[in-house]
């Protein structure tokens, strides 16, 4: 079973791209350790990820750099040659994606109705749990 479940924050400013007239974005998700290093502060881990379709879409209209998700994919090894090198990397490739802060100026319930007028119900609803979450 190949499954990878992360919460954390989006580290990059969101930008959708289009592979054969299908939408999609790269990003990285910076995931806080559980202890704290020598000096007394949380290090974080730095993980890859790609989300696809309409979930691209919904992270573009209400994700910004910062935000706090939770997604769940599968990790992907990505192994190609560069000047006579093999290259090795590792990606999520995301299933599904929640948003964990809520839109400014927003409600939890608009959020998650303005995401579902314009996605459908394949979208995961946003959520205004973050603060549980630190």
């Amino acid at each position: 079973m190949n499954k990878i479940i992360l919460i954390g924050n989006i580290c990059k400013d969101i930008e959708t791209k289009y592979y054969n007239d299908r939408k999609y974005m790269k990003n990285t998700i910076a995931v806080r350790r559980d202890f704290k290093n020598k000096d007394g502060e949380y290090d974080s881990d730095f993980f890859n990820f790609t989300v696809w379709g309409n979930q691209a879409e919904y992270l573009d209209k209400f994700a910004n750099k910062g935000y706090k998700v939770a997604l769940c994919g599968r990790l992907m090894n990505n192994n190609y040659e560069k000047d006579g090198q093999t290259v090795y990397s590792n990606d999520i490739q995301v299933d599904s994606i929640e948003i964990l802060t809520p839109r400014q100026g927003m409600t939890q319930e608009e959020a998650e109705q303005k995401a579902k007028e314009l996605f459908g119900d394949d979208i995961v609803e946003v959520t205004n749990e973050a603060n549980l979450l630190d």
